[in-house]
Protein backbone atom coordinates (compact mmCIF):
# COMPACT_ATOMS: atom_id res chain seq x y z
CA UNK A 1 0.00 0.00 0.00
CA UNK A 2 2.74 2.55 1.18
CA UNK A 3 4.58 1.78 -2.30
CA UNK A 4 1.17 2.67 -4.12
CA UNK A 5 0.41 5.92 -2.41
CA UNK A 6 4.05 7.16 -2.87
CA UNK A 7 4.78 6.35 -6.16
CA UNK A 8 4.31 9.89 -7.42
CA UNK A 9 7.30 11.13 -5.09
CA UNK A 10 10.42 9.75 -5.99
CA UNK A 11 12.65 8.77 -4.56
CA UNK A 12 10.35 7.85 -1.85
CA UNK A 13 7.88 5.99 -3.82
CA UNK A 14 10.71 3.98 -5.35
CA UNK A 15 12.13 2.59 -2.01
CA UNK A 16 8.76 1.83 -0.67
CA UNK A 17 7.82 -0.24 -4.19
CA UNK A 18 11.74 -1.45 -4.11
CA UNK A 19 10.65 -2.71 -0.36
CA UNK A 20 7.43 -4.58 -1.39
CA UNK A 21 8.54 -5.86 -4.36
CA UNK A 22 11.28 -7.88 -3.15
CA UNK A 23 9.39 -8.99 -0.50
CA UNK A 24 6.86 -10.02 -2.65
CA UNK A 25 8.98 -11.59 -5.08
CA UNK A 26 10.64 -13.82 -2.57
CA UNK A 27 7.36 -15.17 -0.72
CA UNK A 28 6.55 -15.85 -4.50
CA UNK A 29 8.92 -18.20 -5.27
CA UNK A 30 9.42 -19.33 -1.67
CA UNK A 31 5.73 -20.42 -1.78
CA UNK A 32 6.13 -21.80 -5.53
CA UNK A 33 8.81 -24.37 -4.21
CA UNK A 34 7.19 -25.19 -1.67
CA UNK A 35 4.12 -25.72 -3.29
CA UNK A 36 5.67 -28.58 -5.32
CA UNK A 37 7.22 -30.02 -2.78
CA UNK A 38 3.72 -30.60 -1.61
CA UNK A 39 3.21 -27.69 1.22
CA UNK A 40 -0.25 -26.58 2.01
CA UNK A 41 0.01 -23.20 0.21
CA UNK A 42 -2.87 -20.99 -1.57
CA UNK A 43 -2.96 -19.84 -5.18
CA UNK A 44 -4.69 -16.52 -3.64
CA UNK A 45 -1.98 -16.09 -1.59
CA UNK A 46 0.44 -16.49 -4.43
CA UNK A 47 -2.02 -14.39 -6.72
CA UNK A 48 -1.55 -11.70 -3.88
CA UNK A 49 2.16 -11.99 -3.86
CA UNK A 50 2.40 -11.06 -7.20
CA UNK A 51 0.22 -8.12 -6.96
CA UNK A 52 2.38 -7.21 -4.24
CA UNK A 53 5.42 -7.27 -6.67
CA UNK A 54 4.00 -4.96 -9.27
CA UNK A 55 4.66 -0.97 -7.79
CA UNK A 56 8.39 -2.48 -7.14
CA UNK A 57 9.00 -3.41 -10.95
CA UNK A 58 7.21 -0.02 -12.45
CA UNK A 59 9.47 1.50 -10.09
CA UNK A 60 12.85 -0.15 -11.01
CA UNK A 61 12.05 0.68 -14.41
CA UNK A 62 11.49 3.97 -14.00
CA UNK A 63 14.63 4.89 -12.04
CA UNK A 64 17.28 2.97 -14.49
CA UNK A 65 18.06 0.02 -12.33
CA UNK A 66 18.55 -3.31 -13.63
CA UNK A 67 17.79 -6.43 -11.65
CA UNK A 68 20.44 -8.16 -12.48
CA UNK A 69 21.47 -5.67 -9.63
CA UNK A 70 19.79 -7.43 -7.25
CA UNK A 71 21.47 -9.54 -4.62
CA UNK A 72 19.71 -12.55 -2.80
CA UNK A 73 19.42 -10.28 0.60
CA UNK A 74 16.20 -9.13 1.25
CA UNK A 75 17.24 -5.99 3.15
CA UNK A 76 20.17 -4.25 1.77
CA UNK A 77 18.91 -4.13 -1.90
CA UNK A 78 16.83 -0.74 -1.63
CA UNK A 79 19.41 1.19 0.14
CA UNK A 80 22.13 0.48 -2.48
CA UNK A 81 19.37 1.96 -4.50
CA UNK A 82 19.15 4.89 -2.86
CA UNK A 83 21.74 5.49 0.33
CA UNK A 84 20.25 7.75 2.84
CA UNK A 85 19.10 7.68 6.30
CA UNK A 86 15.65 6.66 5.24
CA UNK A 87 16.99 3.63 3.62
CA UNK A 88 17.75 2.16 6.98
CA UNK A 89 14.09 2.53 7.73
CA UNK A 90 13.12 0.45 5.18
CA UNK A 91 15.53 -2.25 5.58
CA UNK A 92 13.92 -2.92 9.18
CA UNK A 93 10.38 -2.37 7.52
CA UNK A 94 11.59 -5.19 4.23
CA UNK A 95 12.53 -7.35 7.68
CA UNK A 96 9.85 -7.15 9.25
CA UNK A 97 7.62 -8.55 6.23
CA UNK A 98 9.99 -11.10 5.68
CA UNK A 99 9.63 -12.29 8.94
CA UNK A 100 5.51 -12.75 7.87
CA UNK A 101 5.83 -14.60 4.67
CA UNK A 102 8.05 -17.99 6.29
CA UNK A 103 7.01 -21.16 4.23
CA UNK A 104 5.40 -22.94 6.50
CA UNK A 105 5.60 -27.01 5.87
CA UNK A 106 3.30 -28.77 7.97
CA UNK A 107 4.83 -32.32 9.08
CA UNK A 108 8.33 -30.72 9.47
CA UNK A 109 8.92 -30.08 13.51
CA UNK A 110 10.97 -27.22 12.58
CA UNK A 111 8.17 -25.90 11.01
CA UNK A 112 5.59 -27.08 13.30
CA UNK A 113 6.65 -25.69 16.81
CA UNK A 114 7.39 -22.13 14.75
CA UNK A 115 3.60 -22.40 13.88
CA UNK A 116 2.54 -24.04 17.88
CA UNK A 117 1.52 -27.17 15.69
CA UNK A 118 3.47 -28.73 18.19
CA UNK A 119 4.62 -27.86 21.84
CA UNK A 120 7.76 -26.14 22.39
CA UNK A 121 8.88 -26.06 25.94
CA UNK A 122 10.21 -22.82 27.49
CA UNK A 123 8.87 -21.41 24.35
CA UNK A 124 11.02 -19.04 21.48
CA UNK A 125 14.24 -17.66 23.71
CA UNK A 126 15.32 -14.97 21.08
CA UNK A 127 14.71 -14.07 17.22
CA UNK A 128 16.42 -12.24 14.53
CA UNK A 129 15.22 -11.76 10.97
CA UNK A 130 16.13 -15.06 9.56
CA UNK A 131 16.43 -17.08 13.05
CA UNK A 132 14.95 -18.48 16.36
CA UNK A 133 16.48 -19.43 19.30
CA UNK A 134 14.67 -22.53 21.34
CA UNK A 135 15.79 -25.24 23.83
CA UNK A 136 15.94 -28.61 21.87
CA UNK A 137 13.03 -31.22 21.60
CA UNK A 138 14.37 -34.39 22.23
CA UNK A 139 16.86 -36.33 23.90
CA UNK A 140 19.98 -34.15 24.30
CA UNK A 141 20.59 -33.01 27.54
CA UNK A 142 18.91 -29.80 29.67
CA UNK A 143 20.52 -26.18 28.43
CA UNK A 144 21.07 -27.77 24.63
CA UNK A 145 19.65 -25.07 22.61
CA UNK A 146 18.89 -24.89 18.79
CA UNK A 147 19.14 -22.46 16.30
CA UNK A 148 16.86 -23.19 13.34
CA UNK A 149 15.68 -20.87 10.13
CA UNK A 150 12.14 -19.54 10.10
CA UNK A 151 12.18 -20.47 6.63
CA UNK A 152 12.21 -23.95 5.26
CA UNK A 153 15.98 -24.45 4.47
CA UNK A 154 17.39 -27.55 4.69
CA UNK A 155 20.79 -26.63 3.28
CA UNK A 156 23.34 -23.93 4.59
CA UNK A 157 24.06 -23.57 1.25
CA UNK A 158 20.53 -22.30 0.31
CA UNK A 159 20.59 -19.48 3.01
CA UNK A 160 20.35 -15.98 1.50
CA UNK A 161 22.65 -12.82 2.55
CA UNK A 162 20.36 -11.97 5.52
CA UNK A 163 20.47 -15.41 6.92
CA UNK A 164 24.19 -15.78 6.52
CA UNK A 165 25.29 -12.63 8.01
CA UNK A 166 22.83 -12.99 11.34
CA UNK A 167 24.34 -16.55 11.88
CA UNK A 168 27.83 -16.31 13.16
CA UNK A 169 26.90 -13.52 15.83
CA UNK A 170 23.80 -16.11 16.54
CA UNK A 171 25.74 -18.53 17.27
CA UNK A 172 28.55 -16.73 19.18
CA UNK A 173 25.70 -14.92 21.53
CA UNK A 174 23.84 -18.52 21.87
CA UNK A 175 27.35 -20.02 22.91
CA UNK A 176 27.73 -17.62 25.46
CA UNK A 177 24.12 -18.25 27.05
CA UNK A 178 24.60 -21.41 27.75
CA UNK A 179 28.34 -21.11 29.08
CA UNK A 180 27.17 -18.65 31.44
CA UNK A 181 24.24 -20.76 32.82
CA UNK A 182 26.14 -24.28 32.40
CA UNK A 183 29.98 -23.65 33.04
CA UNK A 184 30.45 -27.08 31.03
CA UNK A 185 33.65 -28.58 30.15
CA UNK A 186 33.28 -27.58 26.18
CA UNK A 187 30.20 -26.13 24.48
CA UNK A 188 29.67 -28.25 21.05
CA UNK A 189 28.03 -26.86 17.87
CA UNK A 190 26.79 -28.92 15.42
CA UNK A 191 24.28 -29.66 12.61
CA UNK A 192 23.26 -32.37 11.30
CA UNK A 193 19.09 -32.18 9.84
CA UNK A 194 19.50 -35.69 7.88
CA UNK A 195 16.69 -37.90 7.99
CA UNK A 196 16.29 -40.84 6.50
CA UNK A 197 14.96 -40.21 3.15
CA UNK A 198 15.78 -36.30 2.52
CA UNK A 199 17.21 -33.58 4.01
CA UNK A 200 15.66 -31.90 7.06
CA UNK A 201 15.09 -28.07 8.32
CA UNK A 202 18.22 -26.73 9.44
CA UNK A 203 18.71 -27.06 13.39
CA UNK A 204 22.02 -25.95 14.48
CA UNK A 205 22.64 -27.38 18.33
CA UNK A 206 24.76 -25.35 20.45
CA UNK A 207 25.37 -28.17 23.68
CA UNK A 208 26.63 -26.94 26.66
CA UNK A 209 28.80 -30.53 28.05
CA UNK A 210 29.18 -30.77 31.70
CA UNK A 211 31.54 -33.05 33.56
CA UNK A 212 28.15 -34.35 35.31
CA UNK A 213 26.83 -35.26 31.77
CA UNK A 214 29.81 -37.28 30.63
CA UNK A 215 30.04 -39.38 34.09
CA UNK A 216 26.12 -39.81 33.24
CA UNK A 217 26.97 -41.87 29.75
CA UNK A 218 30.58 -43.09 31.17
CA UNK A 219 32.49 -40.47 30.12
CA UNK A 220 31.89 -40.79 26.33
CA UNK A 221 32.56 -37.24 24.35
CA UNK A 222 31.81 -35.48 20.94
CA UNK A 223 29.40 -37.55 18.42
CA UNK A 224 29.85 -41.08 20.56
CA UNK A 225 28.07 -38.97 23.28
CA UNK A 226 25.95 -37.61 21.10
CA UNK A 227 24.65 -40.82 19.63
CA UNK A 228 24.63 -42.73 23.28
CA UNK A 229 21.88 -39.75 24.25
CA UNK A 230 19.98 -39.98 21.03
CA UNK A 231 20.17 -44.01 21.60
CA UNK A 232 19.28 -43.94 25.15
CA UNK A 233 16.00 -41.53 24.75
CA UNK A 234 16.01 -39.64 27.93
CA UNK A 235 14.98 -36.47 27.62
CA UNK A 236 15.21 -33.55 30.00
CA UNK A 237 11.98 -32.20 32.41
CA UNK A 238 9.95 -30.02 31.03
CA UNK A 239 9.82 -28.04 34.27
CA UNK A 240 13.78 -27.64 34.48
CA UNK A 241 13.53 -26.63 30.96
CA UNK A 242 10.97 -23.75 31.44
CA UNK A 243 13.28 -22.71 34.47
CA UNK A 244 16.43 -22.47 32.53
CA UNK A 245 14.60 -20.93 29.27
CA UNK A 246 13.60 -18.27 31.56
CA UNK A 247 16.98 -17.33 32.84
CA UNK A 248 18.56 -18.00 29.11
CA UNK A 249 15.93 -15.13 27.90
CA UNK A 250 17.23 -12.98 30.21
CA UNK A 251 20.31 -13.54 28.88
CA UNK A 252 19.76 -12.72 25.46
CA UNK A 253 18.02 -9.38 26.59
CA UNK A 254 20.97 -8.23 28.07
CA UNK A 255 23.28 -9.48 25.16
CA UNK A 256 21.09 -7.15 23.62
CA UNK A 257 20.89 -4.62 25.17
CA UNK A 258 24.59 -4.37 25.49
CA UNK A 259 24.74 -4.43 21.79
CA UNK A 260 22.79 -1.84 21.40
CA UNK A 261 25.10 0.39 23.70
CA UNK A 262 27.73 -0.62 21.54
CA UNK A 263 26.34 0.45 18.69
CA UNK A 264 25.15 4.41 19.77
Amino acid sequence: MLAIITMPFPPLGAIFATAAAVTAGIALISHLLAKAGGADVSWFSMGLEALGAIPGMASRQSSGTSPESATTSRVPYAARLYPSPSSEAVGFITVALYRLVRVDVAGCLGCDLLAGRHELPGGILHETAAWVVNHVVGPLNLGTLIVGPREHVVAIAELDDTAAAELGPLLRDTARVVETLCRPEQTYVCMWSHGRDARKHLHIAVQPVTAEVRARYGGLRSEQLQARMLADGDEPDIAEVEQFCEQARELFREIARSSAEDRS
